[in-house]
């Protein structure tokens, strides 16, 4: 049993010994792992588990034994060593081992096809022999990873050699079967060898006993023995079970150096001191297998190259790092075949995942129906070995009737198919400490029945294997746990849970089950390895009570050694959600390159519980099959999913025909009336309804070139009108047609003329997934197409690209936030108030009563609470949009689902040209977005970013106002030079031509951005540039920085001074900026708003020689508050020569609500008083400071209305009504505490010609 009697008057020794497995004698065997685990049990319960577990390791080397007593008890003796225990607290079991093997050393990760089935013997007898059997078995269709040799194919035992007479060849055979995919593994039994011939008889016994006399001894007498010393070593004052139970047993006198050396012997290297070996045998005994380990695997990666694979039978604490295990000499009884799972277990917890036992058993012969049974659960021990002895029958699947083997070889099919379930499963181990086999309660820790399995056993936490383990048996009794469980074979669910259940078994099959909430990878079956990792992957998906599944995929060459620590390997995770109907994909390393040889081809789907009519796969539409006499749907047909380059694959599910329909019109001309005109201001146009999967319809207008034909499309979708009046439409039309393309206006969702509901960037991809494949069914259209657009509609781009529509070629994405909680609708945590109010009201097409009292004026929002209904008194009706911001203030699955560099970029191909400014609020979003599509790419010089002196709404216009084509010369309070304006629409239709028409590609670096201040271009591989080198500007005062006229300071070395600032934010009386006149976003003088007391201003001294900033500039601040919550809100400037504050930076201000400082998951409330470290990140800039210019640094709490004003309470931001209190602010400038400004200086700038 898995689970001890405590009570029980029973003991174990722990030693190392030559011992075959058997429960009965409890003998020490191979190995010693002086590791227990106990689950604990609720108070005043009949042992109801809580569902904790710890364990305990005693890391000794030295003979021990545990043993129980009725106390209950258990006691652990050891003869010597150190005593030192590790006690590992979980609490869950899973997460025992995890820790157990943190300290000890994760598991190695196995070769691929060390995975596949081994097959050996103790003596073929010759070469001949043993081809005959590797022969018969592949014949027969058994797959067949690895032959073994053992210990009869060396010359008279004799470790590397080879018979040269019955295995001469050897060598030549063994690389035959490596050609066709078969390896082979070799025994090394370091073992003497007497060449002597005179009295063959010493050579079987006097060199492999200390026995007093060995059983040939003369009878004469002799006044010698064999025996090992008399002394406190070899017979220690406490006799060990190991040897105790020994003399029971054998009815024999025992002692410790029965089968192994002295304990006196003195082994290891010389100690310089005593010129003696440094360690007694009685010491490190435990080690020998353990010690000889790593040196052979070393050794064995040094000679191939090869990750390789060591299978000692002695272990110690951690051998797993190096080696598997097989669990050692067995006897071919079903009680065995019982044990091995038992066995394999154990080894889990020890570290060992790679272990299993001798499959239909190493001692004795037995019958076929128990090896049949026995090859079945053995097709599931992580190391899958048929192994017996030389004085029993050929047990080889090929020697038995056909029925059996059809048994045995369905057991294996099963297993090679599933091969990367299970290596994922070893990656796991591997990097996590996780176990590959475990006992039900890993998984139902709290459910008592759990911990009396064992015979029922668990491969990861979604397969579970109900073997047969009885003579005659066609039935089992299994325990079905709280989980949603499905038959692997026909998809039926478990009736009941929590409960035991007989289940069919006739000999042709083992009962296997799937968990809801699962996905197994999977790959076609084939009878190696080598060929099976040609084969396409599949996806088996067991659908959860919540219509959820999940799973994930490792892979890489399978042999190489350190894959996981250089990442040169391929894992994605898969996500299933039957409420959207989706199944995701997500690459997270792509850096295994004959991945992209492989797809993804097949999906079996367990659980549902309606009839799939159609599902899209890419674009691609399937229909899904019922497996004959099962309740299991398959597509199975070449689906072809492309693996290597695929961040995001979309499968959508349509349940019932009504929807089919609807979806078919997807891929052909709408049929719905439409309305021709011909306008003057631009050319014909066709409007009309596209309708989405969904059923929701988007309004389009599409523009076609004359004469007709098919034509490359340029495709814009946006919130803000398509209308005749609106600018996309009136200057983008006429141009993009008038130059041989089709020209496509789409209002978004919930805008415009479109229906449905907007929902922020909910369905923003999906949508342009499906107008596009409808663009490209059109009789106009020749498939290739290309988004343009800024701001929403860029994201709208990037959404869209992520679903990776077919007939997408490229995207011109100006403009995009990309994170919410760090653009908008939140900034740093902070409510972007009066954008969400303002932009909400004037875009976004809902169903609005009509607008009542307002209140305009932002001074008469401060003293308005609840801050959910201020939508209601400031524009006179309810925003639904707003109010859903509020709802979400903390970073939960809302915005998660729509924050694209979280969700990465990996599966977006499709070439990118990008424009923003440094004025840009977007900006950060934008520079976002190119860094991580450019290392997620394989493309990564087919993407374009370009920075200017802009502001959001002229950067996609290269500098000129949107509105009237005017090139904007004035920004704010600086003059824009007219080498900084570029042909932004030129660069575009340059961009579209090349991949839309296949000319050449534009001769561009992939970044070219604007110097303010020089007024100079750079164009560069990379932002920031890679000369920019990091330094620190200290903040520091005379604890008097308040207002313009104060001493606060910057410095470039740090400041080691207790004086500190202080200023006092008043909730009621903030900062407040008038965004209606003065627009702050841009390049202004902010002198007025900054010379108050309740802000920190810090100076530099004027800049003798000029000083170029490019890249992300970072605010860290010490400080404490009185509050438990509030805003810290940074304004970096240029200082002129004549005292202007020139703002810089993109944003209107940065900031961040001091609630999230921690992460924007969580809210994490202040302790009054308590100093903390704040981060602020201000974005990128790229400016030179001229000489006789100044930095510097405003630190204040408000900027109303454009930030909300923080009341400094803990309520929360949508329905606090607490008054607000006044926090006191301080700021600390220690050596221990610095203040300081990270920023990208560049020495001696570079610039373009």
């Amino acid at each position: 049993m898995l689970k001890h009697n405590v009570t029980d008057r029973k003991a174990w020794g722990i030693f190392a010994r030559d011992q075959g497995t058997d429960e009965a004698t409890r003998l020490n065997h191979y190995g010693a792992h002086p590791f227990y685990l106990v689950m604990e049990q609720l108070p005043n319960t009949d042992q109801t588990p809580s569902g904790n577990m710890h364990g305990v390791l005693l890391l000794n080397s030295n003979a021990m034994d545990y043993s129980f007593t009725p106390i209950p008890s258990l006691t652990i003796r050891t003869i010597g060593g150190i005593l030192d225990f590790f006690v590992f607290l979980g609490p869950k079991p899973e997460q025992v081992i995890q820790q157990y093997t943190w300290l000890v050393g994760h598991s190695m990760l196995p070769p691929y096809w060390s995975l596949g089935f081994h097959l050996s013997r103790w003596e073929y007898r010759n070469l001949t022999r043993m081809k005959e059997i590797v022969k018969r078995n592949r014949d027969a269709g058994v797959p067949l990873d690895v032959q073994h040799a053992d210990i009869d194919y060396m010359d008279a035992r004799k470790t590397f050699t080879i018979d040269p007479i019955n295995y001469a060849g050897m060598k030549d055979y063994f690389s035959e079967l490596n050609a066709d995919g078969v390896r082979t593994i070799i025994i090394l039994d370091p073992a003497l060898f007497d060449d002597q011939v005179s009295y063959p008889a010493t050579i079987e016994a006097v060199f492999d006993t200390n026995e007093l006399q060995p059983w040939n001894w003369e009878e004469t007498g002799s006044n010698y023995t064999l025996k090992c010393p008399i002394s406190a070593l070899d017979d220690p004052p406490y006799r060990t079970k190991a040897v105790f139970r020994y003399d029971e047993i054998l009815n024999k006198s025992s002692r410790l150096s029965q089968k192994t050396l002295c304990m006196s012997a003195q082994q290891g290297e010389i100690d310089l001191n005593t010129n003696k070996p440094k360690y007694l045998h009685y010491d490190v005994h435990n080690l020998y297998g353990w010690s000889q380990t790593k040196p052979t695997l070393d050794a064995l990666r040094a000679a191939t190259g090869k990750r390789g694979l060591v299978l000692p039978r002695s272990t110690f604490v951690g051998s797993g790092q190096w080696s598997g295990h097989w669990l050692g000499d067995n006897n071919a009884t079903w009680h065995e075949m019982k044990r091995s799972i038992i066995g394999m277990i154990e080894f889990n917890w020890f570290g060992i995942p790679f272990n299993g036992a001798d499959i239909c058993g190493y001692f004795n012969s037995p019958t076929e129906e128990m090896c049949t049974r026995w090859m079945q659960v053995g097709a599931f021990y992580p190391f899958s070995r048929n192994h017996n002895n030389r004085r029993t029958r050929d047990q080889d699947p090929a020697e038995w009737s056909q029925p059996a083997l059809r048994a045995m070889i369905s057991a294996l099919r099963i297993r090679y198919i599933l091969l990367p379930y299970y290596y994922t499963l070893f990656y796991k181990a591997h990097t996590e400490g996780s176990t590959v086999i475990r006992p039900l309660f890993h998984e139902y820790p709290t459910d008592k029945a759990t911990l009396d399995i064992f015979l029922q056993f668990l491969v990861g936490p979604y397969l579970m294997v109900a073997p047969v383990t009885d003579d005659g048996a066609r039935t089992v009794q299994i325990y079905s746990p709280s989980s949603p469980w499905y038959n692997f074979y026909d998809g039926t669910s478990i009736s009941v849970q929590s409960q035991f259940v007989s289940v069919e078994a006739p000999l042709e099959i083992i009962p296997l089950f799937l968990r809801g909430g699962a996905i197994l990878p999977t790959q076609g079956f084939a009878n190696n390895t080598k060929l099976s990792r040609m084969q396409p992957f599949g996806l088996i998906i067991v659908v959860g009570s919540d219509g959820n599944a999940e799973g994930d995929l490792f892979y890489d060459d399978g042999e190489s050694i350190d894959t996981t620590a250089s990442k040169a390997y391929y894992y994605a995770t898969f996500k299933w959600s039957l409420k959207d109907t989706q199944l995701t994909m997500t690459v997270v390393e792509n850096n295994y390159r004959e991945i992209s040889n492989l797809k993804l081809d097949s999906l079996t789907i367990y659980g549902l519980n309606h009839t799939p009519a159609v599902i899209y796969v890419g674009g691609k539409r399937f229909a899904p099959s019922l497996r004959p006499n099962t309740q299991i749907f398959e597509i199975i047909s070449k689906m072809h999913v492309i693996l290597h380059c695929v961040y995001w694959l979309l499968l959508s599910l349509f349940i019932g025909n009504d929807v089919v329909g609807n979806v078919q019109n997807l891929s052909r001309e709408n049929t719905l009336s439409t309305t021709v005109s011909n306008m003057n201001e631009e050319p014909p146009f066709v409007t009309t309804h596209v309708p989405l999967r969904d059923h929701v319809e988007l309004a389009i207008d599409y523009f076609l070139p004359t004469p007709t034909g098919r034509f490359p499309t340029i495709l814009e979708i946006t919130p803000y009108g398509r209308g005749p009046n609106k600018p996309n439409r009136r200057f983008e039309a006429r141009y993009w047609t008038q130059h041989g393309y089709a020209f496509v206006i789409g209002d978004s969702r919930g805008t415009g003329d479109s229906g449905g509901d907007m929902v922020f960037h909910a369905r923003e991809g999906k949508d342009g997934y499906d107008l596009i494949e409808w663009i490209a069914s059109q009789p106009w259209s020749n498939g290739r197409i290309g988004m343009r657009g800024a701001s929403y509609s860029g994201e709208n781009q990037w959404y869209t690209a992520r679903e990776q529509p077919p007939h997408l070629s490229c995207i011109t994405p100006s403009t995009t936030p990309a994170r919410p909680m760090n653009e908008v609708p939140y900034d740093n945590g902070a409510f972007l108030l009066q954008w969400a109010l303002l932009w909400i009201n004037s875009y976004v097409n809902i169903v609005l009563p009509p607008a009542g009292t307002t209140h305009p004026n932002p001074k008469t929002w401060l003293n308005h609470r609840p801050l959910r209904t201020l939508d209601v008194f400031a524009v006179g009706r309810e925003l639904p949009l707003y109010r859903t911001f509020l709802d979400h203030p903390t970073y939960d699955d809302f915005w998660r689902a729509i924050d694209l560099l979280a969700n990465s970029l990996v599966n977006i191909t499709v070439p990118t040209l990008a424009f923003t400014g440094w004025f840009d609020g977007t900006l950060t979003g934008t520079i976002g977005h190119f860094d991580e599509v450019r290392r997620s790419s394989p493309r990564t010089y087919d993407h374009f970013l370009i920075i200017g002196p802009y502001m959001h709404t002229s950067a996609p216009d290269g500098g000129y106002d949107y509105l009237t084509n005017e090139p904007i010369l004035m920004m704010g309070d600086i003059s824009i030079p007219k080498n900084a304006l570029l042909p932004a629409r030129n660069m575009t239709h340059a961009f579209f031509d090349w991949c839309l028409k296949d000319q050449a590609r534009p001769q561009w670096k992939p970044t070219k951005f604007f110097v303010t201040g020089t007024n100079r271009w750079m164009t560069r591989d990379v932002f920031p540039p890679p000369e920019a080198q990091e330094r620190l500007l200290f903040l520091t005062s005379n604890g008097h920085a308040n207002g313009i006229q104060g001493d606060g300071r910057l410095q470039w070395s740090s400041a080691d001074t207790t004086v500190t600032d202080r200023y006092s934010y008043d909730p009621t009386d903030p900062i407040i900026v008038d965004m209606e006149k003065i627009p702050y976003h841009l390049p202004i003088n902010i002198n007025t708003m900054i010379d108050r007391k309740d802000v920190l201003v810090y100076t530099s001294d004027p800049k003798i020689e000029s000083l170029t900033v490019i890249g992300n500039i970072v605010i860290e601040l010490q400080m404490s508050s009185s509050a438990r919550d509030s805003d810290l809100v940074v304004e970096l400037m240029d200082v002129l020569p004549d005292g202007r504050s020139i703002k810089l930076g993109s944003r209107v201000s940065s900031q961040l609500r001091l609630r999230y400082r921690d992460g924007f998951d969580q809210e994490v409330f202040m302790i009054p008083g308590t100093i903390y470290s704040i981060r602020i990140q201000l974005g990128a800039i790229g400016h030179t400071f001229l000489p006789g210019h100044r930095i510097r640094l405003a630190v204040m709490s408000s900027l109303f209305p454009w930030l909300s004003a923080n009341p400094n309470t803990d309520g929360s931001i949508a329905t606090d009504m607490q008054q607000p209190i006044v926090a006191n602010q301080t700021i600390y400038y220690t050596a221990c505490q610095p203040s300081h400004i990270r920023m990208m200086v560049v020495d001696n700038p570079v610039f373009d010609l």
